[in-house]
């Protein structure tokens, strides 16, 4: 790269809008690319330190660099490699322990990602019941599946309508529960009756919230009844690519034709793996509850309006906030902020501090 050429007009000659996520494009003056992170910090190209709320756009739950995560992946390669021509003991080890945390779903298809999890399980609802139309509720990722049209509906979280939009010709109902905030049990109570009346199925997006407000997302967290397929994806692997469409092995068989040559690779495996047995033997979820609270509070007291949940409060204002926090040294997301295991007390003050 030319000295002459600021890093920013670098990035967008050879990438679109600048980066490889839009949701990561234009969010501040400053940084304009991270070089490193660790635990619950990042630093830019120039140097300069931010404490980060970002957490790899709601991937990371265990802090950056995690080492025992990042020792099983470093072990994966160094001992048995990454792609193969075969399957490996590891999708079929991994895909137990998951269905075993999660508690009901019987099988595991990997993905890399959760846009890839939500358009695997449109795939599968389609090929089980026969039918082509779904009704989306929420974002579910930017695949052609996910995109109006005569066989899909998109609605708004909390839409009145959801329900009475399935018919009997909805092969699924696709719905992303506690994002910006509750689902009123009426609502969502409404449309699992009608689903069923007819013969839909009910697709759960976990991509969000599984690993944050609970192992098992929003189904968890509200005492749900088991969905007939849900997705996970971001925390389930600490920021290593993964995702997962689960469900019972009746509708699974249909998951056949979600095929991918990086499924079943074992960087994202070993990641998963490892963060499987830290939630199982440390109290990772409290302490993302504990930490959001924390900062709920600060935020608050900062005048940031702000809501949803501890574990993703999204802000609402004012609008200066974002850059204003990130001349100081913290990195904000108006769409969700992300505690993790690694944020400490210190970040919580500096934060505070940084919007005072």
């Amino acid at each position: 790269m030319s000295i002459a050429v600021d890093l920013d007009t670098y990035m967008k000659r050879f990438t679109p809008g600048g980066t490889q996520t839009r949701s990561k494009s234009g969010l501040f003056p400053a940084p304009v690319a991270i070089r490193s992170a660790r635990g619950s910090r990042v630093i830019d190209d120039e140097g300069r330190e931010y404490v980060d709320w970002i957490s790899g756009l709601c991937a990371i739950t265990l802090g950056y660099r995690h080492a025992e995560v990042d020792e099983a992946v470093t072990r994966q390669i160094r001992d048995h490699g990454v792609t193969f021509p075969l399957a490996t003991r590891a999708e079929a080890v991994v895909a137990e322990r998951l269905c075993e945390a999660l508690k009901w779903p019987e099988q595991v298809r990997w993905v890399k990602t959760g846009s890839e999890a939500t358009a695997a399980a449109i795939l599968v609802a389609r090929a089980a019941t026969g039918r082509r139309k779904i009704v989306s509720v929420g974002y579910h990722g930017w695949h052609p599946e996910h995109l109006p049209g005569p066989d899909l509906i998109a609605l708004p979280f909390n839409a009145r309508s959801a329900a009475e939009a399935i018919t009997g010709e909805t092969a699924a109902v696709i719905l992303e529960l506690l994002r910006d905030g509750s689902a009123p049990q009426e609502w969502l109570g409404g449309i699992v009756q009608r689903a069923r009346d007819l013969g839909a199925l009910v697709i759960m997006d976990e991509i969000v919230t599984g690993f944050r407000w609970a192992i098992g997302g929003a189904t968890e967290f509200l005492h749900l009844d088991p969905p007939d397929l849900a997705c996970f994806g971001k925390g389930m692997a600490n920021g290593y690519p993964l995702g997962a469409l689960v469900g019972p092995t009746k509708l699974m068989r249909h998951a056949v034709n979600v095929s991918s040559t990086f499924g079943g690779e074992g960087i994202g495996l070993a990641a998963c793996k490892a963060t499987l047995d830290i939630y199982e033997r440390e109290k990772v979820i409290e302490r993302l509850w504990k930490t959001g609270t924390a900062l709920s509070r600060a935020l608050g007291e900062a005048g940031i309006r702000h809501v949803g949940y501890p574990v993703h409060p999204k802000l609402l204002g004012p609008p200066d906030a974002s850059p204003r926090a990130a001349a100081q040294g913290v990195l904000l997301i108006a769409s969700g902020l992300n505690p993790t295991a690694a944020h400490t007390p210190e970040d919580i003050a500096e934060t505070a501090k940084a919007l005072a």
